[in-house]
């Protein structure tokens, strides 16, 4: 059955400057050096620091390539810190309660503010209509953000938190836009050797939600994100009842 595209993205991102913030880091010399700095197995430092640089981006007006560019090397510090995360390690900080709390928090807002970069980029494309084909940023634009949304959804589950607004409203629309391209099952250019597709990335989001997962022990959620893995691919979507 044919898909055609949505009829709008409901994707939320903040607004964009209409000038140049000097504060924000473009060089991406730069930004890998700060980035291969960053002390992700401290997540008190690097969580507030990476928030702080990803929000200040996400308003700086940038072409798609650009801003694809500069995400993706923030991406590796972020799933660093949002992998590294447990409460036993959260529990051992020498911070008061009240920091716990917040930084259990940021570590899936930072997770949100790396998705909005790609959505940003995700929508600039549905606006001038660029096809996969022709915009390489598109694809690996379109699983990143699903990568970094599931995180954050991971995040609530394990924590115990209310999930992140609109999150998974989000994953289905991107997986429905990427659909109507029939991209979610071919292996995304660009992408790491061993990531999933993203209709591979969108089966184990939805398997993972269907188990109810913020009602596991401590700790089984990651488990179980681990667990359904191979299991993903065996499990046919149908986008649209027949």
């Amino acid at each position: 059955m044919a898909l055609s595209q949505p009829t709008d993205l409901l994707l939320v991102t903040p607004k964009q400057r209409k000038y140049r913030n000097p504060v924000v880091e473009l060089h991406e010399k730069r930004v890998r050096a700060w980035c291969d700095n960053l002390p992700v197995l401290n997540s008190s430092q690097s969580t507030p620091q990476l928030q702080s640089a990803l929000q200040l981006l996400n308003q700086e007006p940038l072409a798609a390539r650009n801003r694809f560019r500069l995400l993706e090397l923030y991406r590796r510090p972020v799933n660093q810190v949002v992998e590294a995360f447990s409460e036993q390690r959260l529990r051992q900080l020498p911070i008061t309660r009240q920091q716990r709390h917040e930084l259990r928090n940021n570590i899936g807002r930072i997770a949100l503010e790396l998705a909005i970069g790609y959505k940003l980029i995700i929508k600039e494309a549905y606006r001038k209509g660029d096809q996969p084909a022709k915009n390489p940023t598109l694809a690996p634009a379109i699983l990143h953000a699903m990568e970094q949304l599931g995180n954050a959804l991971l995040h609530s589950y394990r924590c115990y938190l209310s999930p992140p607004p609109f999150a998974m409203l989000e994953v289905h629309q991107l997986f429905l836009f990427a659909a109507s391209w029939h991209i979610t099952d071919v292996p995304v250019k660009n992408a790491d050797e061993d990531e999933p597709t993203i209709g591979e990335r969108y089966r184990r989001m939805m398997l993972q939600a269907l188990a109810d997962p913020a009602h596991l022990p401590e700790g089984v959620a990651d488990v179980l994100a681990d667990a359904i893995q191979p299991f993903a691919g065996r499990c046919p979507i149908s986008a649209y009842p027949h």
